[in-house]
């Protein structure tokens, strides 16, 4: 299922992609799959030794995830018209300009939050340059005296999980026995990283791409510690990811609801919830 609601005690929890409504973890230009350098830390000990933390880290920009697949490489994609299947193009995990696109599964998704609509034309791609991230905080900026900003920003929230997640479902159907660029560069930090050395890995992205590589190191993630919990990598989510939660405030009465109506109550009730710091980890 693409989007999950779970409880707890007497609390229920609602899986959401954003834990604020920044999108900047998707940029509307293709970057560069990653970038690497080494972080230092070093430990002076008064008159004793010196004691020096070597570690690698690796940033992933938006691209990593547009230009994940090795048999669909972003420049066919680039090159061919939307209308060639061969290129992935509806199945391609979007940038940020293309989060609204007209792709006929974004608007079977964006179908299911009706809340979302007025909001929806300021979202599209604009001629005017205006980033996306711009036009989120205006309408967030609005919400303390529109109330109704609340409830469609929370809709938008609801539709980039559920979207995102489906997406990069089918897109990782495409990739031929699950070969992914993320992977392929894990193998080669493995190679490359000298002994004992751990790896730092930084996201801007919400998708899974990085947890699904790690499990091929034997890595697996089903819990939030454990992002940090391994001692060869540790994978920070800037932005969050579509699979985290936090644990909302919420009478009993709420806990009886299906995921669904859970979720259009939680989004009919924006403005009034109380949102605790308490993250957890949804299932896909």
């Amino acid at each position: 299922m693409a989007l999950s609601a779970y409880t707890q005690g007497s609390s229920s929890v609602s899986v959401s992609p954003l834990s604020s409504m920044g999108v900047s973890s998707l940029p509307s230009t293709v970057r560069p799959m990653s970038s690497e350098k080494r972080l230092v830390e070093r430990i002076i000990c008064p008159g004793r030794y010196t004691v020096v933390h070597v570690m690698l880290m690796v940033v992933f920009g938006a691209g990593a995830s547009y230009d994940s697949v090795p048999a669909h490489p972003a420049s066919r994609a680039i090159a061919s018209m939307p209308s060639d299947e061969f290129s992935g193009w509806s199945d391609r995990l979007p940038l940020a300009n293309q989060l609204f696109e007209n792709r006929r599964e974004f608007a079977e998704d964006m179908a299911h939050f009706p809340q979302s609509r007025p909001i929806i034309p300021y979202l599209l791609p604009n001629q005017d340059g205006i980033s996306l991230e711009r036009v989120l905080q205006k309408l967030q900026d609005e919400a303390a005296e529109h109330p109704a900003r609340y409830r469609q920003l929370a809709a938008i929230r609801y539709y980039l999980q559920v979207m995102l997640q489906r997406c990069e479902q089918r897109w990782t159907e495409r990739a031929p026995g699950g070969i992914s660029n993320q992977i392929t560069l894990l193998d080669q930090i493995e190679r490359w990283r000298k002994p004992g050395e751990q790896v730092c890995i930084v996201t801007f992205n919400y998708d899974l791409m990085l947890e699904t590589a790690l499990s091929a190191l034997g890595i697996p993630i089903k819990t939030i510690s454990d992002y940090v919990a391994d001692d060869r990598y540790k994978l920070i989510k800037l932005h969050g990811s579509v699979t985290w939660g936090r644990r909302v405030h919420a009478p009993d009465e709420l806990l009886q609801k299906d995921a669904w109506s859970l979720v259009h109550t939680l989004i009919d009730n924006a403005n009034s919830l109380e949102i605790t710091q308490d993250y957890r980890l949804g299932s896909v």
